[in-house]
């Protein structure tokens, strides 16, 4: 369906999405933490050279607070006042040892004591600060021994260093956010490829359920539009008929209905004709031999066609059949004879790719219908006819040989015909078929009304 086939779109393209920027995820980050690494260490070595620099320009009395403080017109502060001019450093500050400010120059943005921002941080090692203004580095200046201050910086940071570190910040949440939305996407496209192999092995068994709880209930036979209700509700007619037996026909009644024959009348050859028509001495034997212990040849041919059904697609097939309910199974095994039913139906179901009538009729004859026979010997006349696409007169003349391969045709269609005419033959009936192209085929099968003698 539109609805169900978009979202499946919708759902591999979400998850194919995911995985794509959970890669791009993980690859940034790798190359960004390197990147800031590399930015550390070079800015790092940068400050701590200016501030040695710095530090060997002091006196060797460290100003201390409130005493005084390093003077304006010192080297030292004339070299750091410099770097700020430069653009070099954002803030240079000198502590004394009581960790009281005795000298700072910079920007107004970074304060005092910025570069000490950090104060447990470890010393001559280089830190980005929180709001990503800049690098920071702080370092002891020992005279004599004894750590008498202490000296920090604040380095420029070049652009896009801060969004850098930002997006390492935050990167496990969005790595969360992806993954949740690639299980979400993930599942729901599971959901819709498993369905698809899944579902029909129980739905019949539900469906089914529920129609055979309305045949031998109170219950209304449920509504659906799926192939296993539809194939559920062949089965479950195929009961009803069963169930509601109807009374035995007249040998008149049992005659082809007059609709059916004006609508296959013009695609097939209805191979009706006088002489064929059963004898009231063929009634009469047929009816003897109409027993409990033998199924009807009419429930034969609903469970072949249900048994099809289970296989091939009917949703456009219309299926007629027409057979006196109290005939019984002819002489054939009755098992080989619903499969032999079954094939053909198969092979006429699969010459209608684009759907059509598949009607299937029963009667009984006699030997002069043309099946080899023993004059006198009562026959079963079975045909079975399509609208499909029909077969070529070379096709029709090969279709019963075993060696016959088609181009255009199934290789399990002769497969199946090859098996229907060795299993008739053995039962001593005869099978044979009239096509036309474009118009239809139909296959007919004759054979004993009681089973074979054994020799």
């Amino acid at each position: 369906m539109p609805g169900s086939r978009s979202s499946l779109i919708v759902s591999a393209m979400t998850f194919s999405a995911c995985l794509l920027a959970l890669a791009w995820i993980v690859t940034s980050v790798s190359d960004m933490q390197n990147k800031v690494q590399e930015i550390r260490a070079s800015h790092g070595r940068q400050g701590l050279s200016l501030l040695n620099s710095f530090i060997s320009q002091l006196p060797d009395e460290i100003p201390s607070y409130p005493k005084s403080v390093l003077p304006a017109d010192s080297p030292a502060a004339v070299f750091a006042q410099t770097m700020v001019g430069r653009g070099e450093i954002y803030r240079l500050t000198l502590l004394d040892q009581n960790d009281r400010s005795v000298f700072s120059a910079g920007r107004n943005s970074a304060g005092v004591y910025t570069p000490f921002s950090k104060a447990n941080a470890v010393i001559n090692e280089a830190f980005l600060l929180d709001d990503m203004s800049g690098l920071a580095l702080a370092i002891p200046i020992d005279r004599n021994g004894t750590s008498r201050a202490m000296a920090g910086i604040v380095l420029p940071l070049p652009a896009g260093t801060g969004s850098m570190n930002v997006f390492l910040k935050f990167y496990p949440h969005l790595i969360v956010i992806t993954v949740i939305i690639l299980l979400a996407s993930g599942s729901v496209l599971m959901t819709r490829v498993l369905n698809r192999p899944v579902n029909p092995l129980f739905a019949p068994f539900l469906s089914l359920k529920r129609h055979m709880a309305a045949l031998y209930g109170n219950e209304p036979a449920p509504k659906g539009g799926d192939d296993q209700s539809e194939q559920v509700d062949i089965i479950v007619k195929s009961l009803q008929r069963r169930k509601y037996q109807q009374p035995a026909k007249s040998d008149t009644e049992e005659r082809q209905p007059v609709h059916l024959e004006a609508d296959m009348a013009t695609t097939v050859e209805t191979h009706t004709s006088a002489s064929e028509e059963p004898s009231s001495s063929a009634t009469a034997g047929q009816a003897d031999m109409s027993t409990n212990s033998l199924p009807l040849l009419s429930s034969l041919i609903e469970h072949a066609f249900a048994d099809m059904a289970q296989q091939r697609d009917v949703d456009r097939i219309e299926f007629l059949s027409s057979c006196r309910d109290d005939i019984a199974a002819i002489g054939i095994a009755p098992e080989d004879l619903e499969l032999l039913l079954k094939n053909l139906m198969i092979n006429a179901c699969d010459s209608m790719p684009s759907g059509g009538k598949l009607v299937v009729r029963a009667k009984l004859a006699t030997h002069e219908a043309g099946a080899e026979s023993a004059p006198g010997e009562h026959l079963v006349r079975i045909d079975v006819l399509d609208t499909g696409t029909g077969l070529s007169g070379k096709q029709l003349s090969k279709i019963f040989s075993p060696s016959y391969k088609p181009r255009t045709l199934p290789t399990e269609m002769v497969a199946r015909l090859v098996h229907a005419r060795e299993t008739i033959e053995q039962a001593g009936g005869k099978i044979d078929a009239k096509s036309r192209t474009g118009k239809g085929s139909c296959f007919t099968v004759w054979v004993p009304a009681s089973p074979a003698k054994s020799a």
